[in-house]
This record gives C-alpha cells, structure tokens and sequence, in this order.
C-alpha cells in the first residue's frame, strides 16, 4: 500500500504532465502570432477625458514555450510575448522600447493592424522626430 507522501508525489507527477500537455497544446496558436502588429489605446491611470488616450503600436517578435504559463484556475494557457514598441504619449513624450516584453491577452480584442499601417506609423513618428527641432 502506498504512503500518503507517495500517492500526492503521484498527483504532482500527473498536474505536471496535465500542464505540459496544455503548454504544448497551446504552443503554435501562440507561436503564429510572432510578426503580428497591434495598436493599443494606452493611458495613465484614472483617464478622464478621450484626450487622455493615445495609442501604443506593438509587434510581437517571439514567444516561446517557456512564455507560456497557466493561469490562477489552471484552466487556460496565457503567454507573454517579446517585440518593440512605440508611442507618443498625450504630453508628446516618445517612447521607444527595443526590448518590449508584455502578455498576449493585452494585445487581442480587435487590436491587430496589418504590417503595413505598423509601419507606416513608425515612419510618421520618424518624421515628426526629424523635423521637431532645427539646430
């Protein structure tokens, strides 16, 4: 007859390999988003006005398998992402993040934008940065 100690040991073994097939099952749906693009309405907190909004541009570069993790209920697979980003804040402030590294659940909900409007958006805040100030 197995111990107390023996039959939970058993049941972290099966929660593990349950987990990991919930991690692996999951991995290329969230492998596919690497190369999407998204705009983001972003704020400081307590916004009160609709002028208090800008928009954060995103893209995912990676997600790999260690991004991946369960969440509280251990029911769904959630991931973070690594990429860049880009914003110009309500005061004008610009904001580049070569290193941008945030979750996936922030960036759906109808947030995707084609490659081509990312880039067209990085090159319109390269523009305004060049012709901000005259030396």
């Amino acid at each position: 007859m197995e111990t107390k100690e023996q039959l939970q040991e058993k049941l972290r073994q099966l929660e593990s390999e349950e987990k990991r097939g919930l991690i692996e099952k999951n991995y290329s749906k969230f492998k596919s988003l690497e190369g999407k693009c998204f705009k983001i309405k972003n704020c400081y907190s307590l916004p009160t006005n609709e002028s208090d909004y800008w928009f954060l541009y995103a893209k995912i570069l990676t997600i790999e398998k260690y991004d991946l993790y369960l969440n509280a209920s251990q029911t769904d697979v959630l991931a973070h992402f690594h990429g860049w980003s880009f914003q110009t804040d309500k005061n004008g402030l610009i904001s580049i993040d070569l290193n941008y590294s945030s979750y996936v659940y922030l960036l759906r909900d109808g947030n995707e934008i084609t490659e081509t409007e990312f880039k067209y958006a990085w090159v319109e805040l390269q523009e305004r940065i060049s012709t901000a100030y005259r030396y």
